[in-house]
Order: C-alpha cells, then structure tokens, then sequence
C-alpha cells in the first residue's frame, strides 16, 4: 500500500514539475479575460438577468478539468521519453496506470473546491448587489442543487480521466487505428451528459431569465437517481480502465 501510494506522489511530482509552462504574455491576456467575465457576471447580477441557478450550468463542466490533463498526464511518458523507465518499473502495468488515475483525481477534487469558494464570493456579491433576486431562499435552494450536481460531477469525473487515458494509450500502441472511435465515443458520452443536464435539468419552464427557483427536473432528483447514476458511472469507468490497462499491458511496447 505504501509502496503504492509513493506511485501516487511520483505521479503529482511528475505533474508539478512538467506542467504546462505558461508564457508571461498570456497569463496577462489570462487575467484579463477573467477580470472581463467577471466584470460582465456582477454586471448581469446587478441587472437581474442572472439568478443563482445560473451559475450552476458550470459545475458539470468541471470534468474536463479532468479529462484533458488526463491525457496530457499519460501522453508525457512518451513525449518526455520516460515510457521505457515507466514501464520498466516493477509494479503491474494496472497499478502504474490506476496510481495516475488516483493522482489526477486528487488533482481535480482541488479544482472542484476552488470552484465551491468562487460560487460562494459570487453568492455573497449578488446579494450585495441585488438582494431582491439573490435572496437567502434562492441561494438555499440552489445550494441544495448544487450539492446535488457536484456529487454526480464527481460520480462521472473516474469516466472522463480513464476515457483520457484510453485515449492516450491507445494513441500510442498497435491500435492506434481506433482513435477516430474512441473519440466519437468520448465526444458522444460528454455532450449526452451536459446536454441532459444544461438543457434538460436547467430547463425554465416559467420563463424567468433570472432563474430564481429551481426547474421541476432538477429538483426531482432523488437518492435513487443519485445511486444509479454514480454506480453506473464507476461500472463504467472501471470498464473504460480495464481496456486502457489491457492496451497498456498488452498492445504497447517500453
């Protein structure tokens, strides 16, 4: 266990020490385009053309804080040229793959608290700035909501990371003709999921802009729903891994 959970804190390092290196020119149009989208968020808050269900449509989003590095994290192996090392070391090549899967998973479960504190300064700031909309009962029912929407983000977010992955090994193994199907396939399972959560649960059958109460889909989650959706998004996950540790043992050369 020890043995791998120093796997784990290799992965992180690797991460740390190889991650994208952002040139200083755009971290200053970074900044900017942040200062600008928040500007225009207060700005719609002010006016009252956003209510607090609204800035809920991004958490489901979140997965693809995931499922991009996922593949940047496996796919460095090769580009760094320390797939031979990698994959001589002495563990299962499962273990090596499963220990990036937990390492970006930690990763994101950072990414997804720093989102929890943006939507509480933004809750604190339409309240300052239009009370009559962000009322303490809206954004007790939307803090309901998104309780709800995070853990289902979190149920799917194993199936974005080892999606990425199989991505990536396949990329770089004998079956790299399969790329275009396992894209359409990762294409087909992301829209299907926002789709049904952006336009089917945050649907506003009243027709209020500000979105103050919540649809009659969303609310309609019940435990039962939760279970099955984080139960079917680990089966297949863990099914997703299987053929991903599969290529990686058997299809892929150090």
């Amino acid at each position: 266990m020890n043995e791998f959970w120093a796997l784990v804190g290799n992965t992180r390092q690797l991460k740390k020490s190889n991650g994208l290196r952002t040139a200083s020119w755009w971290k200053i149009y970074i900044a900017f385009f942040c200062l600008l989208a928040m500007g225009s968020l207060c700005f719609s808050i002010y006016h009252g053309t956003i209510g607090p269900m609204v800035l809920l449509i991004f958490i489901p989003f979140l997965i693809f804080a995931a499922f991009g590095p996922s593949i940047g994290l496996v796919g460095r192996e090769w580009s760094g040229q320390t797939v031979s090392w990698w994959l001589t070391l002495p563990y299962p090549r499962a273990e090596l793959l499963f220990a990036k899967l937990v390492g970006m998973f930690i990763h994101w479960l950072k990414i997804a608290a720093g989102s929890v504190v943006v939507l509480a300064v933004f809750a604190a700031v339409g309240m300052l700035l239009n009370p009559v909309v962000w009322t303490t009962g809206a954004l007790g029912i939307a803090a309901a909501v998104a309780v709800k929407l995070y853990i289902l983000t979190i149920a799917a977010t194993p199936l974005a990371i080892t999606m990425g992955m199989l991505i990536s090994v396949t990329r770089h193994s004998r079956l790299r003709p399969l790329m275009p199907i396992i894209m359409i396939m990762a294409i087909w399972l992301a829209t299907s999921a926002i789709n049904y959560v952006v336009i089917s649960l945050f649907h506003n059958t009243a027709g209020d802009v500000a979105f103050p109460y919540v649809s009659p889909a969303l609310s309609s989650i019940n435990p039962l729903f939760m279970i099955t959706s984080i139960v079917a998004g680990l089966f297949l996950s863990a099914i997703i891994f299987g053929a991903a540790s599969y290529i990686l043992a058997e299809q892929t050369e150090a």
